[in-house]
């Protein structure tokens, strides 16, 4: 099923992709929560293929939010992404301010521990009758700290004794 328009993928609750489709089905999310689709490109594979394809395709499209604009509320690598954006501007030549870049660091920080102390949702889930949920593009860990820290750690000058940086704020950033 291709997405019927432009824009951010803001919502794909599980327990409704598997509601709208009927026993049996296999669902695939062919995307993730924050990513950009552009109309016609895959959004969601279902086989077998239902009895009522019209009707199914339907419902699936009313339930992905495909929005104009990101939200940190159902995206957090966007949050992420936002204060990354900030530290890597701290960190440039032109603005070169270390204290800020070591808050976006800070608050980075802030967003990934808890993330990453709990079980990520699992790229397959089970619903009622037999129907089954496959979300293969879900962020991994290492994925969310790759999108965290890359890109700083780049950017970063090879002098880690910046003001206002301890150690452990160092090490993050490199």
């Amino acid at each position: 099923m291709p997405a019927a328009r432009d824009g951010w993928v803001t919502r794909a609750p599980s327990a409704l992709l598997l509601a709208v489709v009927p026993p049996g089905s296999t669902v695939r999310l062919d995307t993730r929560t924050g990513a950009y689709l552009h109309r016609g490109e895959a959004l969601v594979t279902v086989w077998p293929v239902p009895a009522d394809p019209g009707r199914v395709v339907r419902r699936l499209l009313a339930s992905v939010r495909v929005a104009d604009s990101r939200t940190m509320q159902q995206d957090v690598d966007f949050a992420v992404r936002q204060l990354v954006d900030i530290g890597l501007r701290a960190l440039s030549s032109a603005i070169n301010d270390p204290t800020t870049a070591v808050e976006a660091i800070l608050r980075i920080g802030g967003l990934l521990r808890p993330l990453l102390a709990m079980d990520l949702p699992p790229t397959a889930v089970r619903g009622a009758g037999g129907r089954v949920l496959v979300r293969p593009w879900e962020l991994t860990a290492d994925e969310y700290v790759g999108h965290a820290f890359d890109q700083l750690r780049r950017a970063a000058p090879a002098d880690h004794g910046r003001p206002g940086a301890g150690p452990r704020e160092s090490r993050a950033a490199s």
